[in-house]
């Protein structure tokens, strides 16, 4: 795989460094996950002037909107201890930073744009991560070489009602479906989850600084009855 030349997006100086690991610091996060997070955020904007990746590039900015938006729950959730799959990885929020707070759990990442899967399978190697980029398979989206189903599955990814359709199938009997939203889409994930048969909502809800209350929608899968299995 080639990865891109230099850039000005490698540059690297004692501001940035400081801009981008404090608010992970202040957020109390380990010495090692910060320093994963920084590598693959300079990865990030390495690969960013030709795959288009983010558009937030100011390191502080990163930090709080990427980072600490995708760790934070993660370490404060209780996810299940199982390996995972991230649904519309993009440059791989959340599922990337999953994989660095949760190494001993293998991680599959479905992306279907071929730019963005090629920096996520460059980042794994980078990283030294137990992972795996997929694209989504268009006749039965929950079936991926890594298995038909999970019992943890992420996506910060816009899905709003294709969710069931795009979502669901990936997610295991007794297992839950993540995803990261807001308070303003609550009403709308409540009304959503009331027409799935098979899933129960509960929220969790935590902090980032200087931007507010952020949710994870919470889906539990009942862990009965296949004929609820098929998306409505």
């Amino acid at each position: 795989m080639t990865r891109p030349g230099k850039t000005s997006s490698d540059s690297w100086s004692a501001a940035d460094e400081s801009s981008f690991t404090t608010p992970l610091f202040a957020a109390g996060l380990e010495p090692r996950l910060v320093q994963a997070c920084r590598l693959h955020f300079q990865l990030l904007r390495r690969w960013n002037d030709t795959h288009n990746l983010t558009r937030i590039v100011d390191p502080s900015e990163a930090a709080v909107r990427h980072y600490l938006d995708c760790a934070l729950p993660v370490l404060t959730g209780s996810p299940p201890r199982q390996p995972f799959v991230d649904v519309g990885s993009g440059a791989g929020f959340p599922g990337l930073i999953a994989a660095l707070v949760c190494r001993e759990q293998p991680a599959t990442l479905i992306e279907p744009a071929r730019k963005r899967a090629s920096f996520l399978t460059f980042a794994i190697g980078a990283l030294g991560l137990t992972a795996r980029v997929e694209p989504p398979r268009r006749d039965h989206p929950g079936s991926t070489g890594a298995g038909a189903a999970f019992d943890w599955v992420l996506s910060r990814a816009t899905f709003s009602k294709t969710a069931r359709r795009e979502l669901w199938p990936y997610v295991a009997h007794g297992g839950q479906l993540w995803v990261w939203t807001t308070t303003v889409e609550q009403d709308t994930w409540r009304e959503l989850v009331s027409t799935w048969p098979d899933a129960t909502l509960r929220w969790h809800g935590y902090e980032l600084a200087g931007v507010g209350e952020r949710w994870i929608a919470i889906l539990e899968r009942s862990a009965a009855t296949p004929e609820h299995s098929q998306p409505g």
